[in-house]
Formats: structure tokens, C-alpha cells, sequence
């Protein structure tokens, strides 16, 4: 993939288990069991530069949205 262009991050966790898609397409399963709990934290590490744009996080009940934005 060219990471010159933007790329989208999608993950899924639901029963105890989690997948990952990168720009939709499967990236990688996390089959595990992971534990539910509340969200403390998100952290985004690159090698090289990078930025993140936008995050939206989602539950039954509850969402998360920041567009982050340039002052």
C-alpha cells in the first residue's frame, strides 16, 4: 500500500476477539480472548511521520468522534 495517501484503520472486537482491516481489507485477527473493559487511552505510533485525521469510537450506547483540526 502507498502511505503517501491516506489509509483507513478499522477495529472490530466483539466476543472476546478482534480483527483489524486496513483501507477494508483484513489486516489482522487478534484471537486471544480480550478482556472488556473500559477504553483508557489510544495510542498511535509510526515509523517515520505520520498523522491521524480522524478517530470514532462506537458501542450500543455510546460514541466517540474527534475531527481533529489544524489552529
Amino acid at each position: 500500500m502507498d502511505f503517501l495517501d491516506n489509509v483507513q484503520v478499522k477495529i472490530k472486537a466483539l466476543k472476546g476477539k478482534a480483527i483489524i482491516f486496513i483501507n477494508n481489507r483484513l489486516a489482522y485477527r487478534v484471537d486471544q480472548e480480550i478482556r472488556k473493559t473500559k477504553i483508557i487511552g489510544i495510542d498511535f505510533v509510526f515509523q517515520g511521520t505520520g498523522t491521524v485525521n480522524y478517530v470514532k469510537l462506537t458501542n450500543d450506547k455510546i460514541t466517540f468522534e474527534d475531527r481533529f483540526t489544524e489552529n
